[in-house]
């Protein structure tokens, strides 16, 4: 009998154990590459940005008859970046102004790059146009209105990539909820506040 074997069964059996080798190092290599990430992440340990809304006013305010709102305020943010070595990529931000749960305008802000031990400021305008409300929001708002006086909340929802050295971070989303803030219609001082920062 004859136990020959080819030779493409003696290329087959060496083939395998060279790729289960060279798998073995790829993976070996992208853990490493985990780890190293993961301790340099750890080491540094990034605290989140600060935000504080330092001023608020009123340019236009204003509901119609038939129950639609038209808004225009003015916003001064200030947001710190207290890290030593780790910078910020804001690829989008955008504002949210709300009236209880209710939305009643927005806008959207420059990207920009925010580096370490950084203190950056921000200007927007928040506006809403015919904004549609309910008989109770209304009423509410045109008391509140009347008195001198909104109660409000403002939101911010951010796309950011954190930069350590040469190394980026996947795109994070990171939440900014400024709550129960109060702004005269007509000027006025302003409180400044401490926002809430979620990332």
């Amino acid at each position: 009998m004859d136990h020959r074997v080819g030779r493409g069964g003696r290329r087959r059996r060496t083939r395998q154990p060279m790729m289960r080798i060279l798998g073995g190092v790829i993976v070996g290599i992208l853990v490493f590459a985990g780890m190293v990430i993961l301790i340099t992440w750890l080491v540094i340990m990034p605290h989140k940005p600060k935000y504080y809304l330092d001023h608020a006013s009123v340019s236009e305010f204003n509901t119609t008859s038939d129950g639609l709102l038209n808004t225009n305020l003015n916003f001064n943010i200030s947001t710190r970046n207290s890290n030593r070595k780790v910078a910020i990529y804001y690829d989008l931000l955008q504002a949210y102004l709300l009236y209880g749960k209710k939305q009643i305008g927005w806008s959207t802000l420059p990207e920009f790059y925010q580096g370490h031990k950084n203190t950056t400021s921000l200007r927007t305008t928040v506006t809403g146009h015919e904004v549609a409300l309910d008989t109770g929001t209304a009423r509410d708002l045109k008391l509140e209105q009347t008195a001198g006086t909104l109660d409000l909340n403002l939101k911010f929802y951010a796309r950011v990539r954190f930069k350590v050295g040469s190394w980026k971070s996947r795109r994070y989303t990171m939440k900014v909820r400024c709550m129960d803030f109060s702004v005269g219609v007509n000027a006025g001082a302003f409180k400044p506040m401490q926002c809430e920062v979620h990332v």
